[in-house]
């Protein structure tokens, strides 16, 4: 009977001395989360890490991430609010690296009369709201209000705005049909059925859309590992079926 207790001692104090899996959190920008989320899926089938993931507009989690929120990798729509980070010491030292580039497009409903056509003359017929990511803080938002600087000016849009928390929200927006227009993410223009394209936003007409990645200063060990993995052929891959571009190009 002794032997049986020292047996079961034993396997319980085993099953105890195992580590946990370990699990990273990531704060992705709202655009790209079906894309990360799936890379997320190969890299644990691969490693067996858990990968969490906290999607929302760039100007969000770097909020977040600056009130201490946990997290181990960041990836952020534009370089600003990494930058951000990275001046107020939260960013591993050499960490940030540009990880994807992305375009802009304009898109109507998909049961929208409108036929695809030049983006100066769609915006110059425009009735009702224009969709967009909230100019203020929302980096998709913020590109597309450079871009109408060149499209006539933005004033002559501003009173017409329609607002998202990031760019999802612009997109749900004209989804919905609340908005007859919108200014989103090729990408997630990409990814809905309910919306159509209606025509590229001239890329000169407002900065490169450029996303940046980089380590969090109090991650896990393992979030630089993940950061290489996302910089790999394999996960640059997995983006591309999403329609992003490496960063630069």
């Amino acid at each position: 009977m002794k032997r049986w207790v020292m047996v079961l001692f034993t396997l319980v104090a085993l099953v105890g001395c195992r580590p946990e899996t370990e699990t990273l959190t990531v704060f992705a920008a709202a655009s790209t989360q079906d894309a990360v989320q799936q890379v997320a899926s190969a890299y644990q089938a691969k490693t067996g890490i858990l990968i969490e993931i906290n999607a929302a507009s760039s100007s969000t989690l770097a909020r977040q991430i600056e009130m201490g929120m946990p997290a181990d990798v960041f990836i952020s729509a534009n370089p600003k609010w990494m930058h951000y980070l990275e001046e107020q010491g939260l960013l591993q030292v050499d960490s940030p690296c540009v990880l994807l580039s992305n375009s802009l497009v304009l898109i109507a409903p998909a049961d929208s009369t409108l036929s695809p056509g030049d983006v100066n003359t769609l915006l110059d017929s425009l009735e009702g709201s224009l969709a967009l990511g909230d100019p203020t803080h929302v980096p998709a938002g913020q590109y597309a209000k450079q871009a109408l600087e060149s499209y006539g000016g933005f004033e002559r849009y501003a009173e017409r705005i329609l607002p998202g928390n990031n760019v999802r929200a612009a997109l749900a927006y004209v989804e919905r049909g609340e908005a007859p227009l919108g200014i989103v993410y090729a990408t997630d223009a990409r990814l809905s059925k309910q919306v159509k394209l209606m025509g590229t936003l001239d890329p000169t007409s407002h900065d490169p859309v450029t996303y940046m990645a980089s380590v969090i200063a109090k991650a896990k060990v393992g979030a630089p590992d993940f950061l290489t993995y996302l910089q790999s052929d394999e996960a640059q891959a997995i983006f591309a079926e999403f329609g992003f571009l490496p960063g630069g190009e």
